[in-house]
């Protein structure tokens, strides 16, 4: 393919497109003095008749920035698109007009002529069957969204329909062949763009998001095969991102990418001679070439610039084949973008594939029942079977109040019948030939747990649900459910408010051809009760997990491999029973002591791990106790499995310490890492037991991967990052927490395939209970999981789902299928739960929390760290969709559930003014706030325990809401006169700076006099992790001492009385100087706790 420069005068000459006609080529394109906005922007059209020789033919004034022309032709005419938006940067994003010019000889072109633009943003434009369809989008502060129209006589353009209505959605392309369009979308955010694809007349659209991050979005067919051409990202390592935060720090490149029809994926054909601003572009095919259009500045630094780093040219690059040719761009380029998308395109089988049809399969109808469910002949003993049969029976009598009869194969259908719904393992599935999935091979191997999955065949007016029922699965029970699902039935959340059961007197089933395999073995989240569950409400929540997919126990929990829950590691060395005769087998503290006696609760003890003595009397123990001589609530006939207590348990004894390899990663922990001590007594049980599993969480002092230990084929690893931040997706290359976490994760993939991940959901572990932005991260993140090997899941969640909101409903749904359309289930969640006309707006507030959440450059895991991300400007700007869906006519069950969400709302926007009261010092007002907070709490709790527990109303923690209206209470106290009088308050803003070398007290910065005129201002409400931008591109903050300075008058009439300095703000650790002198010190405190 050769690539030759056809513009170059030294200005900023971008967005591009070419069209052939009359025998000469045309390009067109943005003549102006940088990329942005700048009030100057002119089209140019330029042509040849050779290639080589190019020009000018017209231009099109700045009216007053012209922008993204586009060539088309109609009637016989060559056309000009254009729009032009103000130069105003607080107008840009809403005003803007659409222009075109025609001209018939292609030289001579008319003056352009406004056309209605509906409010939109034209941006490409086609003739299809001399018909003009346009994409247009949406361009305010409220976002984005992106439609077609159309025109019949290249002047009036009207709505077709809306192609991607997310508001990420805004340029985009399109193709056209029998009566089938493809339009290629971009999304902002640094989303992937989507392919939509509809038949005429071009109403509904089947979307697909895109596996790469593209810009620019171009699509054509040449050669048989759709191509996608823009802008795309490479990494200093020369990997593409699938996902990034900012643009403008990797190298963006001209690509032309294959789309893959089959699975819907973007694969990277070739990287044309580009970079720094570049993309655009525009593409045509004559007499079996392609040409494309595009502009770049990779040429910037030879050739002549009149503005600055602004300058760039228009590109053509021409051939006969796209794949088999000469590379645009170097070999070694391609070979790195190959390499970085293998981990996007490798995902293994698995998934759902589902063919469903529309149908009508008669259920039931107006004068009763005309199915039967029919179970195997031995099903009275498989309990599975007779759990899936009966919950069909059940579900389908809430719908219509028809009760379906349970039979066995062996007898005698009804006349009455018409379908037959066959559930498990039925003679007459076998008949049918459909394949079951079935088996189970419990032997230590790396694919262990990998058989699981169910299948839901139609055929004629049989249907049949079944899957694997061997050992721990429970496939027919899920395909139950999802066949439950297909008439219309959802479990949202657990108990009956959180379900949707249509009420009808006649139910059908469509055509289904479902087969599905769990991309995960392991699938859970189980509640940890912290905040206090009821049994019963235990039972619904273990039975709700299986009906969204979970692989879970009666508890919620996992019983896949052993749980090595926190402080399971001396239940094998009871304290009652060695305490007092072998005191040695257990930690000594800092001062030389083993403070163990008979007492000690096990899950509260450490061992000291470097006593022989007691490794071996703890594998006696466990020996027994697989023997059935012993119980412990850690050993079981899988393995077993240990931890340490929970936090920072440590032995000081001499010989642990010398044994210690004194790894420390204080961003992590506050003490040396233990991994290799933990996992090398781990691979001796491993060792000893080598056909049990041995599991060992991860966590705290054993995060890390051990250094120079191997693990064995029968260990296990469940990694929980407690420190993580929760705010970024994995693939956020601007959060180092979630970087390095990948690192990791994967670190510990290479030493075991036994890995399951225990994250945190809420991830805010201190929270008022704000909404949370886990189902926007999950699902970039379940692929990121599959694509590295991850075992599965068992996350720690808790009753507190008025934050997490619907993320364990998503997240069951991602863990089965990773590529899930989690914006469908979003819409039909919202649309099914609040109406078809609240529900979009409802989803807008929510939707609107989580992209605010994203824009925040700290990396943490506390609510009361994004003060300054949700604040009371915020809650303000979305409250419209409240008021907005308020006003929709819903029924009365929406009624009932959008109460839920005010709720929710009350509690998000009284935590918002109670922090800025606080900010202002008003304790009396932020009291108050939280007391509103801990009143919509109380009525949430009594709608349901899981949107909140009533242990979260009471907990006086400060961290929690009751903690803080204490605190809060306290504060008022002590300023308002009851035990004290403020009489000043530190200002707002006071002189700041940081002490990287920790000189400020040798050079003594306290003293009055110090010159602090070259010190930076900070405010002294927020942290400067808050505040200031990151270290570098990894998203570090500084991890030091800093100093504040201010001056504070204190009146006269106080003066010889004794004062108290206040100073709340002050996290970890702190001293005080005032007017020179040395006034004390703040012990360090738990700073995620708010100490």
């Amino acid at each position: 393919m050769e690539v030759r420069c056809v513009w170059w005068d030294g200005y900023h000459n971008a967005f591009t497109d070419i069209s052939k006609y009359k025998s000469n080529f045309f390009i067109t394109f943005r003549h102006a003095m940088a990329h942005a906005v700048t009030g100057n922007g002119e089209i140019y059209v330029i042509k040849s008749n050779n290639l080589e020789n190019w020009n000018l033919v017209q231009t099109f004034p700045a009216l007053p920035d012209s922008r993204d022309p586009k060539l088309f032709q109609f009637q016989g005419k060559l056309g000009v698109l254009f729009f032009a938006c103000s130069n105003k940067p607080e107008e840009h994003r809403q005003f803007f007009k659409v222009y075109i010019s025609y001209s018939e000889d292609g030289e001579n072109f008319t003056t352009p002529v406004e056309i209605e633009s509906h409010n939109l943003c034209f941006w490409k434009i086609r003739n299809y069957k001399e018909v003009l369809y346009a994409t247009a989008y949406q361009r305010s502060i409220e976002g984005y969204g992106t439609v077609l129209l159309r025109s019949e006589d290249g002047e009036k353009f009207e709505v077709v329909s809306q192609i991607v209505e997310d508001d990420y959605a805004n340029e985009a392309d399109l193709l056209f062949e029998n009566n089938i369009c493809y339009a290629f979308v971009r999304r902002e955010n640094c989303l992937s763009p989507v392919i939509a694809i509809s038949e005429y007349p071009f109403t509904k659209w089947e979307k697909y998001t895109m596996n790469l991050i593209v810009r620019g979005p171009h699509i054509f067919k040449f050669s048989g095969k759709i191509y996608c051409a823009g802008r795309v990202f490479l990494r200093k390592d020369g990997k593409i991102f699938s996902y990034i935060r900012n643009e403008t720090e990797y190298q963006p490149k001209t690509a032309i990418l294959e789309l893959d029809t089959t699975n819907m994926i973007l694969k990277p054909v070739r990287i044309l001679p580009s970079g720094g601003d570049t993309s655009y572009c525009g593409s045509i095919i004559d007499n079996g070439k392609i040409y494309i259009s595009y502009y770049s500045q990779h040429e910037r630094e030879k050739r002549e610039s009149k503005v600055g780093q602004h300058a760039s040219g228009i590109y053509l690059a021409t051939g006969e084949s796209i794949q088999k040719c000469k590379l645009g761009g170097t070999m070694n380029d391609l070979l790195k973008l190959l390499l970085g998308i293998l981990l996007v395109i490798s995902i293994s089988e698995g998934t759902i594939k589902d063919k469903t049809k529309p149908g009508n399969i008669p259920i039931v109808n107006e004068s009763g029942p005309v199915a039967v469910i029919i179970i195997p002949d031995d099903s009275t003993k498989n309990e599975k079977v007779l759990e899936a049969a009966k919950e069909i029976q059940n579900y389908i009598k809430k719908m219509s109040q028809v009760e379906l009869q349970i039979i066995s194969e062996n007898e005698k259908i009804p006349d009455s019948i018409i379908t037959k719904i066959y559930v498990g393992h039925t003679r007459a599935a076998k008949k049918n030939k459909i394949k079951i999935p079935q088996g189970f091979n419990p032997g230590i191997r790396p694919d262990i747990y990998e058989e699981e999955g169910y299948v839901i065949k139609t055929v004629g007016n049989n249907i049949f649900i079944a899957g694997n029922e061997d050992g721990p699965y429970q496939g027919t029970i899920y395909a139950a459910y999802a066949f439950l699902e297909k008439i219309g039935c959802r479990w949202y959340f657990p108990g009956e408010w959180g379900e949707i059961v249509p009420q009808t007197k006649i139910i059908s089933s469509p055509i289904i051809d479902i087969e599905a395999k769990p991309d995960f073995a392991m699938r859970g989240i189980w509640l940890d009760g912290r905040w206090g569950l009821s049994s019963e409400n235990r039972k619904i929540y273990a039975q709700w997990g299986k009906k969204v997919g979970f692989s879970c126990d009666h508890t919620g929990g996992q019983q896949l491999y052993p749980v090595p829950g926190d402080g399971y590691l001396a239940w094998p060395l009871p304290p009652k029973e060695y305490a007092e005769t072998h005191p040695e087998f257990y930690a000594m503290d800092k001062t030389g002591k083993r403070n163990v006696t008979p007492k000690s609760y096990p899950s509260f003890t450490m061992l000291c791990l470097s006593n022989q003595q007691m490794q071996q009397e703890y594998i006696k123990n466990v020996r027994e106790a697989f023997e059935g001589k012993r119980k412990f609530p850690n050993v079981s006939d899988l393995g077993i499995g240990i931890s340490p207590p929970d936090g920072v348990p440590y032995c000081y004894c001499e010989t642990c310490l010398a044994q210690s390899q004194n790894f420390n990663y204080p961003n992590y922990i506050h003490e040396r890492m233990q991994s290799e001590e933990v996992f090398s007594f781990a691979v001796k049980l491993a060792d000893t037991f080598p056909d049990k599993w041995v599991a060992v969480s991860a966590y705290a002092l054993r995060e890390m991967p051990p250094q120079g230990v191997k693990l064995r084929p029968n260990m296990v690893v469940m990694y929980a990052p407690i420190s993580c931040c929760v705010l970024h997706p994995n693939n956020d290359q601007t959060c180092w927490r979630r970087t390095e976490m990948m690192c990791i994760l994967k670190q510990w993939l290479k030493l075991t395939p036994h890995v399951w991940l225990y994250d945190y959901t809420p991830g805010l572990l201190v929270s008022g209970f704000v909404p949370e932005r886990d189902v926007a991260n999950f699902a970039i993140n379940a692929r990121i999981y599959k694509q590295i090997g991850l075992k599965g899941f068992g996350r720690q969640g808790s009753n507190t789902m008025m934050a997490t909101w619907i993320s364990y409903y998503t997240a069951a749904k991602l863990m089965w299928d990773v590529n899930a359309d989690i914006e469908a289930i979003k819409k039909d969640f919202y649309e099914n739960f609040f109406g078809p006309q609240a529900g979009p707006y409802v989803q807008a507030w929510w939707d609107a929390c989580e992209k605010q959440l994203l824009k925040a450059t700290c990396h943490v895991h506390e609510d009361w760290l994004l003060n300054h991300v949700y604040t009371v400007d915020f809650a303000n700007s979305i409250h419209k969709y409240y008021e907005q869906a308020k006003q929709c006519p819903m029924t009365l069950e929406q009624k009932e559930r959008f109460r839920i969400f005010e709720l929710i709302v009350q509690n998000f926007e009284a935590w918002t003014q109670m922090h800025e009261a606080e900010k202002n010092l008003d304790y009396k007002k932020a009291k108050e706030s939280a007391s509103r907070m801990l009143d919509a709490q109380a009525k949430l709790y009594q709608i349901s325990e899981f949107l909140v527990g009533k242990g979260a109303l009471t907990n006086t923690w400060e961290c929690y809401t009751k903690g803080r209206e204490i605190r809060l209470a306290k504060l008022e106290q002590m300023t308002q006169g009851e035990s004290g009088i403020m009489i000043a308050p530190v200002p707002l803003e006071s002189k700041f700076t940081r002490d990287k070398y920790n000189e400020g007290v040798i050079k003594q910065w306290y003293l009055p006099e110090f010159d602090d005129k070259n010190w930076e201002t900070k405010n002294t409400f927020y942290l400067w992790d808050q505040q200031d931008i990151p270290e570098d591109s990894a998203g570090h903050d500084y991890d030091g001492y800093g100093w504040y300075r201010f001056w504070v008058n204190i009146p006269e009439k106080w003066k010889g009385n004794l004062i108290h300095f206040y100073c709340g703000g002050a996290i970890n650790e702190a001293w005080v100087w005032i007017n020179g002198e040395y006034a004390g010190h703040k012990n360090h405190a738990i700073w995620w706790m708010g100490g």
